[in-house]
């Protein structure tokens, strides 16, 4: 994703009353103030703001600097819930952290109706005058009685890749609803009613043309005596994938896959008006079968040998598959099925199922990255006297004395005036990476190859994050009933692997927090997405990464590892404001986890992607990771040189 350069939305909420005098709330508060007209035995209606501050300062997110470029991209998806009282972890989440057992769960019913307000527009509100930093609602109905309001919000979702995304659970059709009724759940990429046809489609047609290659007449029935070379391609292709044999499946692999083959057997075919041999035959017949769908061979000179793709029958979707379903192309799998001679594309791969290395990830469970969200959990502050002026910036909001200037806890009959007392903060957080390489040369897994790292030749094109839960609760917790999810971000622009830092690229994610009394905080595993561009092959840990072909190096971040890792610095605030306050762990709502991956070796650079829940990967990163209020991790990706 690109980086999320908006305006902090620092939570100055105020709401205010429209009518211009005000009253006493019960037989019990005695007050010269008259009743709020509006008064209609449960509510007053109110005028609501939204106060949106453009200071970069405390939030752990804005701190650094991700939301203070001057744009404010709107917010969406906006409700406001009352309450008579503060909605605690203690009382209404299970695994409270106080006690020897986690409390029962309990569910906390709305008192009244869920108010679902107006989306705000970008333009709506301009940070070059202070009194446009706020938007107004007018006749919202407050229910007397209120001390608390739940807030959220999220930003734009117009494009899923560059935005992010999030399914917001409607809760503001009726009266009675509970906090299980509030869920945001990540969106797959991958739909059973959408891209996973394609998918399907296509990864069968590419097993199928390549399966025609492979059963090409006489090349099963060649030997080593007839041809070394052709005989070794054909066993690497269909049972060696260690040796450059299939096991992802992607346009770019296939088109390498079949230019090495043809690169071997088209100069062996049988020359114009030459004599046929067993080899020639076989070489024929492997070139027939590549031109038969998707490819032509040049017989141009000086290009003779070289495969591209048909300049017509052939879509451009077809060419750049499955990257244009916004798919890696580590996750497309193709095996050989050994009984019935032919490949097979695995469109829906088991995790932990398979022999190798390590289990395969499953396409199914990648999502688009979270977008923008908003929430906050507060008490308001009241008062029987219309304010005009508010303040507008983060500090003066946060620093604001609420009880010495005369504002009230609760909603009364007589108010004019209602606060949300804390700022606004985010729901999600934001993972912020670099990437630099130890060294100029890098060795892989041959034993015996270093390969060059120059200004071009590795740019990052996507990130893989494990350990995210398929929705979160009423707190931006995960559920405990949630799936997992494998984050994928390939937003990623203009970022080269170099012997120099590389500028920052950001991820927004869910808190990663682990339910339960004193839970262990989950390991997170990352796939960093980099492309060959070296101009040479390199062997990884499960295949030859082809020039061109896109790799992936893992790294893992521990938030509780015994080196490397300094505690959080928590805020000396409301323990409310972030759920689960005081408990590190590598993601954490309205913090910035910062992360440097160092690429040491090409070694465990693997081609397709691995179940990112795997205890058993191989590394090939080393990662120096902080949080925005000082936890820092130092530890490898893509794992260590020897």
């Amino acid at each position: 994703m690109k980086k999320i350069n908006h305006y902090v939305l620092n939570g100055a909420i105020a709401l205010l009353s429209t009518a211009g005098f005000v009253a006493c709330s019960s037989s019990d508060d005695v007050t010269d103030a008259p009743v709020n007209p509006t008064y209609d035995g449960k509510s007053v209606k109110t005028q609501f703001a939204i106060n949106i501050a453009n200071e970069s300062s405390k939030t752990r997110m804005t701190a650094e600097n991700t939301q203070n470029s001057s744009n404010f991209l709107g917010m969406n998806n906006i409700y406001l819930i009352p309450f008579v009282e503060i909605p605690t972890e203690s009382k209404y989440v299970d695994g409270a952290q106080t006690g020897s057992t986690p409390k029962t769960s309990k569910e906390y019913t709305f008192p009244s109706d869920v108010l679902k307000l107006a989306a705000i527009s970008n333009s709506e509100i301009d940070n070059s005058t202070d009194n446009k930093n706020y938007k107004i609602y007018n006749d919202v109905s407050i229910p007397v009685g209120t001390k608390n309001f739940l807030f959220y919000g999220t930003g734009p979702m117009t494009d899923k890749v560059k935005n992010g995304a999030l399914t917001v659970a409607d809760i503001s059709s009726t009266s009675g609803n509970t906090t299980n009724k509030i869920k945001f759940s990540l969106v797959d990429i991958a739909t059973t009613d959408g891209a996973n046809n394609t998918l399907t489609t296509v990864s069968g047609d590419f097993a199928a043309y390549l399966t025609t290659i492979a059963n090409a007449t006489g090349w099963a029935e060649l030997t080593s005596n007839d041809d070394a070379t052709l005989y070794q391609a054909r066993t690497n292709l269909i049972t060696n994938p260690s040796n450059g044999g299939v096991r992802g499946v992607s346009a770019i692999a296939l088109k390498q896959i079949v230019q090495d083959i043809v690169t071997l057997a088209y100069p062996k075919q049988t020359p114009n008006g030459g004599t046929e041999t067993t080899v020639s035959k076989v070489a024929d017949a492997i070139c027939t079968a590549v031109k038969a769908k998707y490819f032509d061979i040049s017989e141009t000179a000086g290009s003779k040998g070289k495969v591209d793709w048909k300049s017509t029958g052939v879509e451009k979707t077809i060419k750049t598959f499955p990257r244009d379903l916004n798919i890696p192309d580590g996750a497309m799998l193709m095996t050989w099925n050994n009984t019935e001679n032919k490949f097979e594309a695995t469109a829906n791969p088991s995790m932990g199922t398979t022999t190798g290395s390590s289990p395969f990830i499953n396409f199914y469970n990648l999502t688009y990255p979270a977008c923008i969200a908003y929430r906050a959990n507060t008490p308001l502050a009241a008062k029987n006297e219309e304010v005009s002026t508010w303040p507008t910036q983060y500090s003066s909001w946060e620093s604001y004395d609420w009880t010495t200037q005369g504002w009230g806890q609760e909603v009364l009959v007589t108010t004019r005036s209602i606060a949300l007392q804390n700022n606004i903060q985010y729901g999600v957080a934001q993972l912020e990476a670099t990437v630099i390489a130890a060294s100029n040369l890098l060795n892989d897994n041959s034993g015996n190859n270093m390969v060059s790292v120059t200004a071009n030749a590795f740019p990052v094109k996507g990130i893989l994050i494990g350990g995210q839960k398929s929705d979160v609760n009423w707190e931006y917790l995960p559920n405990t009933s949630a799936s997992d999810k494998v984050v994928y971000d390939s937003d990623i622009n203009n970022i080269n692997l170099t012997t120099t830092e590389s500028s920052p690229f950001y991820t927004l994610l869910f808190d990663s927090y682990t339910t339960g009394l004193k839970a262990k905080q989950n390991t997170i595993r990352i796939a960093l997405e980099l492309e060959n561009n070296s101009g040479a092959d390199f062997k990884g840990i499960d295949g030859v990464v082809a020039a061109g072909q896109r790799f992936y190096l893992l790294a893992e971040l521990d938030p509780k590892a015994s080196s490397g890792v300094t505690a959080i610095s928590w805020p000396n605030t409301n323990p409310n404001r972030f759920p689960q306050f005081g408990i590190d762990r590598t993601f954490v709502q309205d913090f910035k986890t910062k992360v440097k991956f160092t690429v040491r070796t090409l070694k465990n650079a693997y081609v397709t992607i691995p179940d990112l829940r795997s205890i058993k990967l191989k590394l090939g990163l080393s990662v120096d990771l902080q949080w925005q209020s000082g936890l820092t991790f130092d530890v490898p990706l893509g794992g260590t040189i020897n």
